[in-house]
């Protein structure tokens, strides 16, 4: 049998197995050889996403993130070009359950510790994971020069969607090199 200590110390790392699937994920990068400095001015070129509801937020999100950050929009002969896209799939999560571990049959030819409790089973589940991309382009050269991704896992409660939405696109653009006046 197992002390307290160590079933509680179990069920606290599985707790934060399950906190870290519900985090956000932001990962961005850039060219290294682009001047920054010379960006001011950025127009969105094409959102697009699962629905038109979805694409209307993003752009909003975007359009206030980059303003924010000190760029101005122009409708066109912008520094910069923004395109984004967003989707949702499907993650599968397979989380193992057994009855117990102790004295019992076990492996090798000498046994010992192993498989002694009732029995185990296995839980299957289908995650929906909200994804973003952010692509930002030199309108003048048409180069990518900054690509931001956020992933999360989505609520049931679209308010709380709405959120991580605009917080992944915060992070993304706060990601953007600094080179501004």
């Amino acid at each position: 049998m197992f002390p307290r200590k160590s079933v509680a110390g179990f069920a606290l790392l599985a707790s934060l197995a399950c906190v870290s699937l519900q985090a956000q994920t932001v990962r961005t990068d850039y060219d290294r050889k682009a001047d920054f400095a010379h960006y001011h001015t950025f127009t969105i070129y094409k959102i697009q996403a699962s629905d038109g509801i979805y694409e209307k937020r993003l752009h909003d999100d975007i359009e206030e993130a980059m303003m924010q950050r000190g760029y101005t929009e122009v409708p066109q002969n912008a520094d910069l070009a923004i395109m984004a896209q967003g989707g949702v799939q499907a993650q599968t999560q397979i989380t193992s359950f057994y009855g117990g571990l102790g004295p019992g049959w076990g492996w090798g030819w000498r046994g010992g510790w192993g498989y002694g409790g009732g029995p185990g089973y296995a839980s299957v589940q289908n995650i929906p994971v909200g994804t973003m991309i952010v692509d930002v382009f030199d309108n003048r050269t048409h180069q990518l020069v900054f690509r931001g991704m956020a992933a999360s896992e989505l609520s049931k409660n679209s308010d709380k969607n709405v959120v991580k939405t605009q917080k992944g696109v915060e992070k993304i653009v706060a990601k953007l090199p600094k080179g501004l006046k």
